[in-house]
C-alpha cells in the first residue's frame, strides 16, 4: 500500500512537518557561521600569481536570539502541532487504504461466488436447451417451447458474461486500491 499516491502524499507531509519542527527547534539556539576566502591581489601583474600576492581571510560569526517575546517557542509549539496533525492524517490515510483494499477483496469474493452460480446456471440452461432442441426435432414439443428454452439459455449466458465483467471491474479496482500502476502509466514511465 505504500505505493498508493495518497499514502505517499501523507508520508511526505509527515516528513515536511518533521523538518519544520527541526527548524523551529534550531531557531531557539545560537547560530554559528564560519567563512573563509582565498584570493590574490597585487599592484604589479607580475606579482599576481606569486606567494606575495596571495591573500586570505577567515571569520566566525555568532548570533543569538535575545528577545522575541516567546515567538520562537510559539513557532516550535505550532510546528509540533502541525507534525501531530500530519501523523494523524497519515494514520487515517493508511487506515482508509486498508479499508479500501478490504472492501475490494470482499467484492471480489462475492464476484467469484456470483460467477460460479452464473456459470452453473448457464451450463444447466444450455443442457436444457440441447434437450429441448432434440425433443423439438423429434416432434415431441412445439416451436414456441423450444424458442423459450433458447431464450432462457441466452439469458443465462448473458448473466454469466455480466458476472465476468463485474469480476474484472473489481479486479481492476483492487489493482487501483493497491496502488499498482496501470499499463498505460508503466508504458509512459518506460518512455521517459
Amino acid at each position: 500500500l505504500r505505493q498508493r499516491p495518497d499514502v505517499l502524499a501523507a508520508e511526505a507531509a509527515v516528513h515536511a512537518a518533521s523538518a519544520k519542527v527541526g527548524v523551529a527547534t534550531a531557531n531557539l539556539f545560537p547560530h554559528i557561521s564560519l567563512s573563509a576566502s582565498l584570493g590574490t591581489a597585487a599592484f604589479k601583474p607580475s606579482n599576481l600569481f606569486t606567494g606575495a600576492g596571495s591573500i586570505w581571510s577567515a571569520g566566525l560569526s555568532l548570533t543569538q536570539p535575545i528577545f522575541h517575546g516567546g515567538e520562537l517557542i510559539a513557532q516550535r509549539k505550532a510546528a509540533i502541532a502541525d507534525y501531530d496533525a500530519a501523523i494523524a492524517n497519515y494514520q487515517q490515510t493508511v487506515l482508509n487504504a486498508f479499508q479500501n483494499v478490504a472492501d475490494t477483496l470482499t467484492a471480489l469474493n462475492q464476484d467469484a461466488l456470483t460467477l460460479q452460480a452464473a456459470q452453473d446456471q448457464a451450463a444447466a440452461a444450455q443442457q436444457s436447451f440441447s434437450d429441448t432442441d432434440a425433443r423439438y426435432r423429434l416432434g415431441a414439443i412445439s416451436y414456441p417451447s423450444m424458442v423459450l428454452s433458447e431464450q432462457h439459455w441466452q439469458s443465462a449466458a448473458l448473466t454469466e458474461i455480466q458476472a465476468r465483467a463485474a469480476r474484472l471491474t473489481d479486479t481492476a479496482a483492487l489493482f487501483q486500491a493497491m496502488g499498482v500502476p496501470s499499463s498505460t502509466e508503466l508504458a509512459n514511465n518506460t518512455h521517459r
